[in-house]
């Protein structure tokens, strides 16, 4: 999702931050695995990184769209804003 928005996004550098040890996670250790890897990887403007996330989410998703475990998906970009970009969201 993120490459398709970001050329730039170095994938293999992103894969190999966000699947060292990956197995060994539970769930929410693993989001904020995913978003360190992200943190890596994604421009040091963070308000440009924060921006390539949001392009990157596609089309608001319906309630129908979120059952279950489907809305933990975006969980590393929960994880991502909130170590990285809640500055970003001032005046916006």
């Amino acid at each position: 999702m993120v490459q398709c928005v970001f050329p730039d996004f170095d994938r293999e550098s992103f894969l190999k931050a966000a699947l060292d040890g990956y197995s060994d996670l539970e769930l929410t250790p693993r989001a904020r695995q995913i978003s360190n890897a992200l943190a890596e990887v994604l421009p040091s403007d963070r308000d440009r990184s924060i921006d390539i996330l949001v392009e990157s989410l596609g089309s608001e998703a319906g309630s129908s769209d979120l059952t279950g475990m489907a809305s933990l998906f975006y969980l590393p970009f929960v994880f991502f804003v909130a170590d990285h970009g809640l500055d970003c969201f001032e005046g916006r």
